[in-house]
């Protein structure tokens, strides 16, 4: 595949501050462009002369643009091992790119090196004629590759959209005055720094050079027609045929398509036997988000088709409707993700970014509490104190928002390893995953870090100009990571959250015990079911949110719930607000249907709140007894708060426990279980 190498050193002498920002931006351009589906990034970090060396060898015969930023000079590039690379070196390596079209050298000073390219047969260079800054240069690459990934791709427009942005930001970039050069003598300010270069014959076509950024798309096969969609999201249905195939992709100027997540070179079709072997890979993958009620959304339907597509992979059965697709990440993450297939406030870029943000933050949620009640299953009281899960279990209500559940997440995996063997973890994938976020260069673990630096944006409410003068550029971009870090979550889809309300045990003397119980799936009503058999080394979960193996289920509904292996209690990290309504629990039984008249209404552990803010502010030395302090819930729903005048439904519900809640004695209890879990707060009070 046509390949976007990037290269960057610093200089830890004369480091460059925004050099790692310039890297990161050209990366995200990538990503929120269609480029992505004709060309690999090849990301250089802290190039050496070896790495430098060794990947262009690598990627010769797919390097089609080649960018340099670091310090340099008209005759060397500064590496980050102390090491100059050559110019006449970087132009015969450079030589052996065959596909090369660009070659963008953002240091000081390199229009002395672009005549050894020019010999090298490379057709176009942008260089610079003087001095550079550190934010100029950057200011240079932002709307650069911007404009040549998400606008025309046009060669010629690009460089005048960044020549102007520079221009028009002059004033406000001068404050940032670290030059690129090798040598710091020179400081005078330059004008029209950047200029193009290009190879004799191509002084009257280098203008008209583009770069390929097809979306050409086969989305249906079936035994007589294709349905392909174009790079505007319009279909097209022709004759499924080879020759038909080649000859609408030619008539549409179109080299690449692309079935599923893969690109194709239509080269590739050398026979009817390959054309047939990849058009039976497309299988009927019809997304029609107007039957949804799902909005036209390139980002949307690549969201649901791509997640479809790897939930097939842990073969688990699935159809092509996307309230099913997304009901597979579990009831915490399903209200976001069907948030974002709506149409409420789509034109808003902040509380489109909060819903991408906050879905990607109660995924952590989400797996953190499966972890820690795995952990807690697994040891004593006392192993719990002093741990990370003692803290987050005393954490203040007003500390939720900002908690690090990256960090929570790492750490108590990492109890969790050294507490349970590998063959008693509920979910094993965790640790997988885990693995991947402890690695600093991790493609996962920078995702991560990405999506929780842009939640800080919907706290100010404000999308930063100067980093993202086009919001919804930010936010394709945050769509498209997120879809990669749920890529990672596909693994929920063999595991299953069910509500049990109530088990009672119906037993008298010299008959067979009888356990009668009440469950309910999150999207149903609850069923009433009795099973017969020995009490002996039986266990229950009354008023329990349950994680279950998905083959395991059948096992619940014939009461087969002697066996902890088959379940992991989630509550009460997760409830059911619906099970601590007094009024029906009592019950139990609804002796005229075999229902109940509530469905399951999942909430999920904040933190502690102290009603008497006074007390909890004065001075340590006083003593808070138990009944001091609440613990508080919030549901599923609940969106992260910042300005949302223009959002009509934002939900901010929770539910208070107390120590004694008048309204329902089983919260009395849920208040217990929680405070059992630690006796930190009796011991630090």
């Amino acid at each position: 595949m046509k390949t976007i190498f990037v290269a960057t050193s610093n200089d830890p002498d004369s480091p460059l501050d925004l050099l790692s920002k310039e890297y990161d931006l050209i990366y995200e351009y990538y990503l929120s462009s269609t480029i992505r589906n004709t060309h690999y990034f090849h990301r250089e970090e802290r190039t050496t002369a070896d790495s430098l060396s060794s990947n262009i060898h690598k990627f010769k015969d797919e390097i089609e643009i080649f960018h340099f930023a670091g310090h340099a000079d008209e005759d060397t590039l500064n590496l980050s091992d102390n090491a100059f690379a050559n110019a006449n070196g970087v132009a015969d390596l450079l030589g052996q790119c065959k596909n090369l079209k660009l070659v963008v050298l953002n240091g000081c000073s390199t229009h002395g090196q672009v005549q050894r390219l020019i010999e090298n047969d490379i057709p176009i260079i942008i260089a610079t004629s003087s001095i550079v800054h550190d934010k100029r240069a950057l200011q240079f690459s932002k709307r650069f590759y911007y404009e040549l990934f998400s606008g025309t791709g046009n060669i010629k427009e690009a460089l005048k959209s960044a020549e102007s942005a520079v221009r028009i930001n002059d004033e406000s970039i001068k404050s940032n005055m670290m030059p690129r050069g090798i040598s710091l003598d020179e400081f005078e300010e330059q004008k029209d720094e950047w200029k193009i270069y290009f190879r004799e014959d191509l002084e009257n076509t280098w203008k008209d050079i583009t770069f390929e950024k097809s979306d050409y798309e086969v989305i249906q096969s079936t035994k007589n027609n294709l349905t392909i969609r174009d790079n505007k999201g319009t279909p097209f249905q022709i004759e499924k045929n080879r020759n038909e195939f080649v000859l609408f992709l030619d008539n549409n100027n179109v080299q690449y398509f692309r079935i599923k997540s893969k690109v194709y070179d239509k080269r590739e079709l050398k026979d009817d036997y390959r054309f047939n072997s990849l058009m039976r890979s497309v299988g009927v993958i019809t997304i029609q988000p107007s039957r949804y009620g799902i909005p036209e959304n390139q980002g949307i339907k690549n969201l649901i088709q791509g997640l479809g597509l790897y939930i097939s992979k842990t073969g688990v059965e699935y159809s092509d409707e996307p309230t099913e697709i997304i009901s597979f990440f579990g009831g915490m993450l399903e209200n976001f993700l069907t948030k974002l297939l709506s149409e409420e406030g789509k034109d808003d870029p902040i509380y489109q970014l909060s819903l991408i943000t906050e879905t990607f933050q109660i995924s952590l949620k989400y797996l953190s509490f499966i972890q820690m009640v795995d952990f807690i299953k697994n040891s004593e009281p006392e192993d719990i104190k002093g741990t990370a899960i003692d803290d987050f279990i005393h954490l203040r209500v007003e500390e939720h928002n900002q908690f690090d559940f990256l960090n929570l997440l790492i750490v108590v995996t990492k109890m969790l390893e050294r507490q349970v063997e590998k063959e008693k973890r509920f979910v094993p994938e965790i640790v997988t995953l885990v693995n991947q976020l402890e690695k600093d260069n991790n493609p996962i673990f920078k995702a991560a870090l990405f999506l929780q630096e842009k939640r800080n944006f919907v706290f100010k409410g404000i999308i930063p100009e100067d980093e993202y003068p086009h919001p919804k550029i930010l936010v394709d971009m945050c769509m498209q990571i997120l879809i990669r870090w749920l890529r990672q979550l596909v693994f929920l889809a063999r595991y299953k959250l069910i509500s049990m309300k109530d088990i009672r045990l119906d037993y008298r003397l010299n008959s067979v015990v009888n356990f009668k119980f009440t469950w309910g799936e999150l999207h149903g009503l609850y069923y009433n079911y009795s099973k017969k058999q020995d009490f002996e080394d039986s266990y229950t979960y009354s008023q329990s949110v349950l994680l279950t193996k998905k083959n395991k289920e059948e096992k619940l509904v014939e009461g087969e719930i002697s066996s902890l292996k088959n379940f992991l209690p989630l509550s009460p990290f997760i409830i059911d607000k619906s099970v601590y309504m007094e009024g029906n629990t009592n019950s139990g039984f609804d002796n005229n249907s075999k229902t109940m008249k509530q469905c399951p209404n999942l909430m999920y552990y904040l933190g502690m709140k102290f009603p008497n803010m006074e007390l909890e502010n004065n001075n340590a030395d006083i003593e808070y007894s138990k009944g001091d302090f609440e613990y508080v819930f919030s549901e599923l729903e609940n969106e992260l708060q910042y300005d949302v005048s223009k959002i009509n439904n934002i939900s901010n519900k929770k539910l208070n426990v107390s120590e004694d809640n008048p309204s329902s004695y089983l919260l009395n209890n849920l208040y217990t279980d929680i405070f059992k879990l630690t006796n930190k707060v009796e011991d630090d009070f």
